[in-house]
């Protein structure tokens, strides 16, 4: 529970998964975000040289109420899609050193691609409003030091090299 919003994760001996959230994202109330299937984080146990990819879709979904006056057409509903493909590949390993200590750490190099569709619905028939794609890189430094619990550090880069921020 973070600001009013809430995470949902899922964890077995297989992987680490958000399954979805609550936040006020667009600024008109409580919104449910699902992920079908889940976003997997990370699978176990994870290994050096471990390499596969995800595919999952995020969904959210506006009463047309919400919309009031932000949009030219006055909406029943409108639907916002993201299917997201991650290539996930375990490629560096070592130690980490940060301003709270040093740890073993294994590097995870993600590439995230996302497809976004926005479909408004009037009287039940859909229509397309806006389509884009958006692709990230990150890259994150995981231990399995019981002090960390979760990702020590990551970082966001352009894909050539050139980093856009970390955090810790």
């Amino acid at each position: 529970n973070q600001g009013g919003g809430e995470a949902y994760f899922f964890k077995d001996a297989q992987k680490l998964e958000l399954r979805g959230f609550s936040a006020d994202i667009f600024g008109t109330g409580m919104r449910q975000v699902y992920y079908i299937p889940g976003n997997e984080i990370l699978r176990f146990p994870t290994q050096y040289q471990d390499a596969y990819n995800t595919e999952h879709i995020q969904t959210i979904t506006l009463p047309g109420e919400d919309l009031a006056g932000i949009l030219p057409i006055p909406f029943d509903s409108v639907i916002v899609r993201s299917t997201q493909l991650k290539t996930v590949v375990v490629d560096g390993w070592g130690s980490l050193t940060t301003p709270v200590g040093t740890y073993d750490v294994l590097r995870v190099n993600e590439t995230l691609v996302t497809f976004d569709t926005i479909t408004g619905y009037f009287f039940g028939q859909g229509s397309e409003l806006q389509t884009s794609s958006d692709t990230t890189y990150t890259l994150n430094f995981w231990s399995n030091d019981p002090t960390t619990k979760w990702q020590l550090a990551t970082v966001n880069h352009d894909g050539s090299g050139t980093v856009t921020s970390v955090n810790w």
